[in-house]
């Protein structure tokens, strides 16, 4: 309806309030058309999360999953993926694995009305349980799901009883959907092993080798391995670049590199907060770990100058922290951000002692 298409206009320039006005105008209109009720639904939802309401954005999902129809398996995949994430520990794990569970009715479908088309041809769209969805479109988002309950149980439920081997069998589970690992899948793979003190340097490798082209890309783009303002250039492979995966699943990378900790690891690490830089000279995390890569990499001097572009940056911070209103949440991020500055400061106090003994390295 019109109501709908201008919502979505108005989310798509990032009006809420107007937004959920059309949205919610427009869910009077549908009560015959419980599929695209459900739709609205889930974007009141969206809305709501973009406002911060999360228990609001809850409801709307909870409902769009009671109304949609029962053989619309992927969107009440996607709904129950959405509520996970909406939710805490157990709730989250009991949504995840609805939405698994409709993703595997959904390749189910999918690969049943393959097998009808082999004895006649007929139209994929014609009926209303969306099984036209490629079949790798959906292993992939199989593949992400298990990975993101491993990843629970790598976290809010790490304590859980047997996490260890819950984690284990949603990831290798992953592994195995599709016909090669998913980046993601090989990350939580590398990250499970770290937390197992075993071997995960092979699996965040074969994660960096699939971004290495575009986060080399950009890493030569702001001169990475030059002192700081000097032999930065024009982007070489855009095509790389917007292949790469998000800013946060790099920076999860960069760390899972470093907490490897090889040479090569701490290489790969340099270039993959090279592309973070490049992408966003902002976060001061990222200037900070620069400067953690190339104090292992003995890059001493650069690692100083990434450092106090990071205490720079905190001390804006801080600054502006001191100036708001002091609230519980005030005085908690300003405490954080005390304790890093008294991290770097340390760290720099140790380069310097570590130069003035004229050692290589700091210990």
């Amino acid at each position: 309806s019109d109501l709908i298409e201008q919502g979505d206009l108005a989310l798509d320039s990032l009006d809420l309030n107007k937004a959920l006005q059309c949205y919610e105008s427009a869910i009077p209109q549908l009560q015959q058309d419980n599929e695209k009720m459900a739709d609205v639904m889930a974007k009141i939802g969206e809305c709501k999360v973009s406002m911060g309401d999360q228990e609001g954005a809850r409801n709307d999902f909870e409902q769009a999953i009671n109304i949609v129809p029962g053989d619309s398996n992927h969107k009440r995949a996607g709904y129950y993926l959405y509520l996970g994430q909406l939710s805490l520990e157990e709730e989250a794990l009991e949504a995840y694995k609805k939405g698994i569970q409709e993703l595997e009715s959904c390749i189910r479908c999918n690969l049943e009305s393959m097998e009808v088309e082999k004895e006649q041809v007929e139209d994929p769209h014609k009926n209303g349980n969306d099984c036209s969805i490629s079949i790798n479109d959906l292993k992939n988002q199989l593949a992400r799901a298990h990975c993101t309950v491993a990843e629970l149980f790598l976290t809010d439920l790490c304590y859980a009883q047997n996490a260890e081997k819950e984690c284990e069998f949603h990831v290798e589970t992953a592994m195995q959907i599709t016909d090669e690992p998913t980046i993601d899948a090989l990350q939580v793979m590398a990250s499970l092993r770290l937390s197992q003190q075993k071997e995960a340097e092979s699996y965040i490798l074969k994660v960096y080798n699939e971004m290495k082209e575009g986060c080399d890309a950009l890493a030569t783009m702001v001169g990475l391995n030059e002192p700081l303002g000097d032999g930065a250039v024009e982007l070489s492979n855009v095509e790389a670049v917007n292949s790469l995966p998000s800013f946060e699943f790099r920076s999860q990378t960069v760390k899972l590199l470093l907490e490897c900790g090889s040479d090569e690891c701490v290489q790969a690490a340099i270039q993959v907060l090279g592309s973070l830089l490049a992408e966003n000279d902002e976060v001061i995390e990222i200037w900070y770990l620069l400067g953690c890569a190339f104090e292992m990499n003995d890059g001493g001097e650069l690692a100083v100058e990434y450092w106090q572009r990071a205490l720079e940056m905190l001390e804006k911070v801080k600054e502006g922290l001191q100036q708001e209103d002091e609230d519980d949440d005030i005085l908690q991020q300003l405490n954080e951000c005390k304790e890093q500055i008294a991290e770097i400061e340390n760290k720099l106090q140790r380069h310097l002692e570590t130069e003035e003994r004229g050692d290589v390295s700091i210990a």
